[in-house]
Protein backbone atom coordinates (compact mmCIF):
# COMPACT_ATOMS: atom_id res chain seq x y z
CA UNK A 1 0.00 0.00 0.00
CA UNK A 2 1.06 3.57 -0.47
CA UNK A 3 -0.46 4.59 2.90
CA UNK A 4 -0.87 2.40 5.97
CA UNK A 5 -4.51 2.35 7.05
CA UNK A 6 -6.95 0.47 9.27
CA UNK A 7 -10.74 0.21 8.91
CA UNK A 8 -10.72 1.14 5.21
CA UNK A 9 -13.25 -0.04 2.65
CA UNK A 10 -12.13 -2.50 -0.05
CA UNK A 11 -14.12 -2.86 -3.27
CA UNK A 12 -13.45 -5.20 -6.19
CA UNK A 13 -13.86 -3.19 -9.40
CA UNK A 14 -15.16 -4.56 -12.69
CA UNK A 15 -11.67 -4.61 -14.22
CA UNK A 16 -10.24 -6.74 -11.40
CA UNK A 17 -8.49 -3.95 -9.49
CA UNK A 18 -9.33 -3.29 -5.83
CA UNK A 19 -10.23 0.18 -4.54
CA UNK A 20 -9.11 0.82 -0.96
CA UNK A 21 -10.65 4.00 0.47
CA UNK A 22 -10.69 5.94 3.73
CA UNK A 23 -9.82 4.39 7.03
CA UNK A 24 -7.68 5.42 9.96
CA UNK A 25 -3.95 6.26 10.36
CA UNK A 26 -4.25 7.27 13.32
CA UNK A 27 -6.78 9.95 12.35
CA UNK A 28 -9.32 9.60 9.55
CA UNK A 29 -8.19 9.44 5.92
CA UNK A 30 -9.85 10.82 2.79
CA UNK A 31 -7.24 9.25 0.50
CA UNK A 32 -7.74 6.19 -1.69
CA UNK A 33 -5.55 3.80 -3.63
CA UNK A 34 -5.84 1.00 -6.16
CA UNK A 35 -4.36 -2.49 -6.07
CA UNK A 36 -3.67 -4.14 -9.42
CA UNK A 37 -3.42 -7.93 -8.95
CA UNK A 38 -1.90 -8.37 -12.42
CA UNK A 39 1.14 -6.22 -11.63
CA UNK A 40 0.86 -6.82 -7.87
CA UNK A 41 1.27 -3.10 -7.30
CA UNK A 42 -0.45 -0.23 -5.47
CA UNK A 43 -1.05 3.27 -6.82
CA UNK A 44 -2.65 6.36 -5.34
CA UNK A 45 -5.88 7.62 -6.87
CA UNK A 46 -8.06 10.67 -6.22
CA UNK A 47 -9.04 11.64 -2.67
CA UNK A 48 -12.58 11.82 -1.33
CA UNK A 49 -14.13 15.12 -0.29
CA UNK A 50 -14.65 13.75 3.25
CA UNK A 51 -12.99 11.41 5.70
CA UNK A 52 -14.83 8.07 5.85
CA UNK A 53 -13.54 6.47 9.03
CA UNK A 54 -14.93 2.94 9.43
CA UNK A 55 -17.22 3.62 6.47
CA UNK A 56 -18.86 1.22 4.03
CA UNK A 57 -18.72 0.85 0.25
CA UNK A 58 -21.08 -0.41 -2.43
CA UNK A 59 -20.26 -1.15 -6.07
CA UNK A 60 -22.96 0.55 -8.16
CA UNK A 61 -24.46 -1.07 -11.26
CA UNK A 62 -22.58 1.33 -13.56
CA UNK A 63 -19.19 0.36 -12.03
CA UNK A 64 -18.78 3.42 -9.80
CA UNK A 65 -18.32 3.01 -6.03
CA UNK A 66 -20.28 4.70 -3.24
CA UNK A 67 -18.41 5.19 0.05
CA UNK A 68 -20.39 6.48 3.02
CA UNK A 69 -20.15 6.80 6.77
CA UNK A 70 -18.72 9.20 9.32
CA UNK A 71 -19.38 12.25 7.14
CA UNK A 72 -22.14 14.66 6.19
CA UNK A 73 -22.29 13.12 2.71
CA UNK A 74 -21.07 10.09 0.80
CA UNK A 75 -18.52 10.11 -2.02
CA UNK A 76 -18.82 8.34 -5.39
CA UNK A 77 -15.67 7.10 -7.17
CA UNK A 78 -15.39 6.77 -10.95
CA UNK A 79 -12.80 4.13 -11.96
CA UNK A 80 -12.80 5.61 -15.48
CA UNK A 81 -11.53 9.01 -14.31
CA UNK A 82 -10.01 8.24 -10.89
CA UNK A 83 -12.06 11.03 -9.32
CA UNK A 84 -14.61 11.35 -6.52
CA UNK A 85 -17.86 13.34 -6.41
CA UNK A 86 -19.68 14.02 -3.11
CA UNK A 87 -23.33 12.97 -2.81
CA UNK A 88 -26.08 15.06 -1.27
CA UNK A 89 -26.33 15.27 2.52
CA UNK A 90 -27.06 12.11 4.48
CA UNK A 91 -29.92 11.88 6.98
CA UNK A 92 -27.82 10.32 9.76
CA UNK A 93 -24.37 11.85 9.75
CA UNK A 94 -21.18 10.76 11.51
CA UNK A 95 -22.16 7.13 12.08
CA UNK A 96 -19.53 4.40 12.34
CA UNK A 97 -19.91 0.69 11.52
CA UNK A 98 -22.99 1.01 9.29
CA UNK A 99 -23.91 -1.43 6.51
CA UNK A 100 -24.51 -0.86 2.80
CA UNK A 101 -26.11 -3.13 0.20
CA UNK A 102 -26.82 -2.68 -3.50
CA UNK A 103 -30.49 -3.39 -4.17
CA UNK A 104 -31.79 -4.99 -7.41
CA UNK A 105 -33.23 -1.61 -8.52
CA UNK A 106 -29.75 0.00 -8.40
CA UNK A 107 -30.30 1.95 -5.20
CA UNK A 108 -28.10 1.45 -2.12
CA UNK A 109 -29.54 0.71 1.31
CA UNK A 110 -27.44 2.35 4.04
CA UNK A 111 -28.49 1.16 7.49
CA UNK A 112 -27.65 1.03 11.16
CA UNK A 113 -24.44 2.19 12.68
CA UNK A 114 -23.11 3.64 15.86
CA UNK A 115 -22.62 7.20 16.98
CA UNK A 116 -19.51 7.36 19.15
CA UNK A 117 -19.37 10.13 21.73
CA UNK A 118 -15.98 11.80 21.98
CA UNK A 119 -17.04 14.38 24.57
CA UNK A 120 -18.62 12.71 27.62
CA UNK A 121 -20.55 13.69 29.71
CA UNK A 122 -22.12 15.87 26.99
CA UNK A 123 -23.28 12.88 24.96
CA UNK A 124 -23.46 9.07 25.02
CA UNK A 125 -22.52 6.31 22.57
CA UNK A 126 -25.66 5.24 20.72
CA UNK A 127 -26.63 2.45 18.31
CA UNK A 128 -28.86 3.65 15.49
CA UNK A 129 -31.80 1.70 14.06
CA UNK A 130 -32.24 3.89 10.99
CA UNK A 131 -31.88 3.46 7.27
CA UNK A 132 -31.76 5.57 4.15
CA UNK A 133 -31.55 4.99 0.41
CA UNK A 134 -29.02 6.36 -2.05
CA UNK A 135 -30.19 6.74 -5.63
CA UNK A 136 -27.38 7.09 -8.21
Amino acid sequence: MTTGRADATATLLGDGRVLLAGGDNPSGLASAELYDPTSRSWSATGSMAAVHLRGVAALLQDGRVLVAGYAQAGDVYSPATGTWVPTGPMVDQYLLDSAAALLPNGRVLYAGGRYVCYYPPYCNDEDYASAELYTP
